[in-house]
């Protein structure tokens, strides 16, 4: 978790632990022992939101985990073979629908080979009504079943393989310098500076007028060498 959330929902923990604790201190605000209740109050508050927070994170964890178990059998169950599907499920007149999403086009095609079994693999998502309206008698297994009866293996290491965040490269800053254009901060800094001339708190936008005239001066450093023309004389 970016360290910025984690921040930003301790802040929000804080903030609604003092919330339910100011509800319930207030009315015994006069009292001598207040102060000391109070301290109590939100610790005991604070234990319990983090408790509850805890187990929502854990069960959105559970869940993030199943869809992705899921997706890595789907993906094992696409590999299997027509042949092997028949074998398995026992149904020599069987057609295999495949695909992330299975649509219109697909069902009507399977619904035009007149196949008594249709193995879906892939999410209907709604045209199932294709069957039922123009192949009611089909026997439909859809994914999940498929899943139940094949069982591909996923193991932990699989999924915390696709959930662990990919890393990006970022550019450096030599490349940043190289990819900017000098003149565009020599433009800025020269408009900021007549602004300062014009409009109140000089200070900030000379500041910031000589940091564009020094990132001007930097990418035209880094700016990369034009090619001679006379090289390939």
């Amino acid at each position: 978790m970016p360290i910025i959330r984690r921040i930003v929902r301790s802040m929000d923990l804080l903030f609604c632990a003092t919330v339910i604790t100011l509800a319930v201190w207030i009315p015994f605000r006069r009292d001598h022992r207040a102060v000391a209740l109070g301290i109590l109050a939100f610790l005991g508050v604070l234990g319990i939101v983090l408790l509850f927070a805890q187990r929502k994170r854990r069960i959105e964890e559970a869940k993030k985990r199943k869809a992705v178990q899921r997706q890595i059998r789907f993906e094992k169950l696409m590999l299997v073979s027509d042949e092997t599907m028949r074998e398995r499920l026992n149904e020599p007149d069987l057609y295999v629908l495949r695909g992330q999403t299975l649509d219109s086009d697909s069902a009507l095609a399977a619904i035009r080979s007149s196949a008594r079994t249709v193995a879906c693999v892939g999410d209907l998502n709604g045209t199932e009504r294709l069957f039922q309206a123009y192949m009611p008698k089909t026997k439909l297994i859809l994914l999940d079943e498929l899943i139940e009866r094949f069982r591909p293996s996923c193991s932990s290491e699989e999924i915390d393989a696709r959930l662990r965040p990919q890393k990006k490269k970022r550019p450096g800053l030599q490349q940043v310098l190289k990819t900017a254009t000098g003149n565009k901060y020599l433009l800025l800094g020269i408009l900021l500076y007549a602004l300062s001339f014009i409009l109140n708190y000089q200070i900030y936008y000379r500041l910031i007028g000589s940091l564009c005239f020094g990132l001007s001066a930097l990418t035209t450093v880094f700016k990369p060498a034009g090619k001679d023309p006379t090289q390939n004389k």
